[in-house]
């Protein structure tokens, strides 16, 4: 693990790439716990009071979360920086052509695309977005006015602490701070490396509210093996 300047997309695009095959592995056989027992069941339960007439998962990764709720949407659309996760999410989770998986970025997506979406869904992607106001004023325009904005991120007081580079020379809770490093669950190690940005709690809802969303509800959910919470969720309506 260590702190680097920055990175380009298509490095990280790639990152995901050489994942991608493992992460599938990972979900599809319930070896990874957390994403399981505790990312999905949060976000499921902050879905049910909101439009989901028209879904935007934003970072769709493999597919998995797009396929758990689509029973759950009218329509629903995956996007992925990495070509890999949508070939994968396209041979496995595709039933006749929904939901519907394309291979761009947030930035491009939210130009070229015309629709507006009822929600958005950004499941442990912002933390990996390195343009935290731009992604955030891309999805304000991607959503309809009163839309909302689901967001689950690695806790930025926490995670530090349990990955143990807390005391390191070179993290500060309050810099912004890019990080390469091992990719790794509680129960597999490293399948290789991705890259990360450490954000305070207080960039991350600044954020929020300078680009137009009015944070509406916050869950903390911790593993049943921690003493503190590992993951942070957020419910956001936009309000202009």
């Amino acid at each position: 693990m260590k702190k680097i300047k920055s990175k380009k997309l298509r490095a990280i695009s790639k990152e995901w790439d050489n994942v991608s095959e493992q992460r599938f592995n990972q979900i599809n056989s319930g070896l990874d716990t957390s994403y399981n027992n505790i990312i999905v069941p949060n976000i499921i339960s902050l879905l049910k009071t909101c439009d989901l007439s028209n879904v935007l998962d934003c970072g769709c990764g493999v597919g998995f979360l797009t396929k758990k709720i689509i029973n759950l949407c009218k329509d629903i659309v995956g996007i992925d920086i990495s070509k890999k996760n949508v070939e994968i999410a396209l041979e496995n989770h595709t039933l006749e052509g929904v939901p519907k998986f394309i291979n761009i970025d947030l930035h491009s997506f939210s130009k070229d695309n015309a629709t507006k979406f009822s929600t958005c869904i950004v499941n442990m992607v912002l933390m990996n977005i390195l343009e935290l106001p731009q992604a955030l004023n891309d999805i304000n325009k991607l959503l309809k006015h009163k839309g909302n904005l689901l967001i689950s991120i690695i806790h930025p007081c926490f995670w530090p602490t349990y990955w143990k580079y807390f005391n390191a020379e070179w993290f500060n809770y309050f810099e912004e701070i890019v990080i390469e490093a091992d990719f790794s669950i509680s129960k597999e190690k490293s399948i290789g490396k991705t890259t990360h940005v450490h954000r305070s709690l207080s960039k991350y809802f600044n954020a929020l509210v300078e680009a137009g969303f009015f944070i509406e509800e916050i869950i903390e959910s911790k593993n049943n093996d921690s003493f503190y919470p590992r993951f942070l969720f957020i419910k956001c309506k936009k309000e202009y």
